[in-house]
């Protein structure tokens, strides 16, 4: 069992843009909060932002945006050129990924559907269903480049919907510095838990620091592995790594409300 640290110390491995809010609701549970962000997000080319543009305004009954990340890279781009996200979307029909990212949406004027459970097959099962009374169909879907393929697009091919996707922003592995520093601080038993929002974020962990996968399968066996969802949590096991903490949706919050539930379950246990 791993000891647990006083205050619970864990590591944050999303990109620098999105930790500081996770950060700060990680504080208010009363966690000691690193960050070591595996990944970094860039927004796509202005090539790609108006092949977006003039596609949503010519083509797209509906739109799915499955990040607030993607949102508000989009809105930049707009504001460059003088434009309202509403002014591109228009009256289609728009979709979120969860409340976060329909919070985003509702902040530049859209107000999307968006499922209770925030997973991407539950986000497919609202766009099918809302289909039958009336089309979505073409969809247009933005997400991050490393995403194109996956689910919730793949639901929708599969019924027979037209789905088209677009690479609203660029997700690239972070330097080799920061990786190598979480290994570190992994090894040295300094951590109670470890949360991964990513596949990608694990494989970045293996591959693109100096350490061997053997090396990084050891120091994850000093905390708590814990996942945001099961995507992630399969990833993880691939490569050899048991996750202790899996969230029941891929909203982060929740996710860090069943950690700190868990792990003050194992601190009453070292206790007893």
């Amino acid at each position: 069992m791993i000891k647990l640290k006083n205050p619970l110390k864990i590591a944050l491995t999303r990109p620098l843009g999105q930790n500081k809010e996770t950060a700060d609701y990680a504080r208010k549970l009363g966690f000691d909060p690193d960050i070591y962000p595996m990944v970094r997000l860039e927004p796509s080319s202005n090539h790609v932002y108006e092949q977006i543009s003039d596609a949503l305004k010519n083509k797209f009954r509906s739109v799915v945006f499955t990040s607030k990340r993607g949102i508000e890279f989009f809105d930049q781009y707009l504001k460059t050129q003088n434009k309202k996200f509403t002014d591109v979307i228009g009256s289609r029909i728009s979709f979120a990924m969860g409340p976060t990212t329909a919070q985003a949406l509702k902040n530049v004027g859209i107000t999307p559907y968006y499922p209770k459970i925030a997973t991407s097959k539950h986000l497919a099962d609202l766009i099918i269903e809302h289909n039958h009374t009336e089309s979505c169909s073409p969809v247009a879907v933005l997400r991050t480049s490393i995403a194109l393929g996956r689910p919730p697009t793949l639901n929708l091919r599969e019924v027979g919907m037209e789905v088209q996707e677009f690479p609203v922003y660029e997700t690239l592995a972070n330097s080799p510095e920061v990786i190598d520093s979480l290994i570190k601080r992994l090894s040295g038993n300094q951590l109670s838990a470890v949360v991964f929002t990513s596949s990608y974020a694990v494989d970045v962990l293996f591959t693109k620091g100096s350490f061997s996968e053997i090396e990084v399968q050891e120091a994850l066996k000093h905390t708590n592995v814990c996942s945001l969802g099961p995507t992630t949590t399969k990833t993880l096991n691939l490569r050899g790594i048991q996750v202790d903490v899996q969230s029941k949706s891929i909203a982060i919050n929740p996710l860090l409300e069943e950690i700190r539930e868990w792990l003050e379950k194992q601190r009453t246990a070292q206790l007893l």
